[in-house]
């Protein structure tokens, strides 16, 4: 996972991502599947619209579309975010807010070693769990 590059818009931090290959639906349902539990109270979008879910296991039955999106609360990076899956490319985008803390400024360095960890190990469960 690389991060192409972060920006401040309005008070939140936009950022794009590269996955080392290129993903497919079924990768993005296994994205969103494994990185549902970090979250409080997940929110699951697909083409921007809300989808009930009642448990993760129905997001392995969402029809394919351009993207899906999670959002919500992560304790992880204490912070909420947004993570949108593009289909059948390479990149994947994080909306946050800014705030007092960590993620106050778009700081490519300070932004990269804050979040590629945890950016990466979403790619990696993303393949080893298709």
């Amino acid at each position: 996972m690389h991060l192409l590059g972060v920006r401040e818009n309005d008070g939140w931090l936009e950022s794009a991502w590269e996955f080392t290959y290129r993903v497919g639906w079924a990768h993005i349902q296994t994205a969103v599947y494994e990185v549902y539990d970090a979250f409080e109270k997940p929110e699951v979008l697909v083409r921007g619209e809300h989808v009930d879910i009642d448990n993760k296991e129905e997001i392995k039955e969402l029809e394919e579309e351009l993207n899906m999106s999670i959002r919500g609360y992560c304790p992880l990076i204490k912070n909420r975010l947004m993570i949108i899956f593009h289909n059948q490319v390479k990149t994947v985008t994080v909306v946050m807010p800014t705030d007092d803390g960590e993620y106050k400024e778009a700081d490519y360095e300070k932004f990269n070693h804050s979040m590629c960890e945890f950016m990466s190990s979403i790619e990696i469960n993303m393949f080893e769990n298709v």
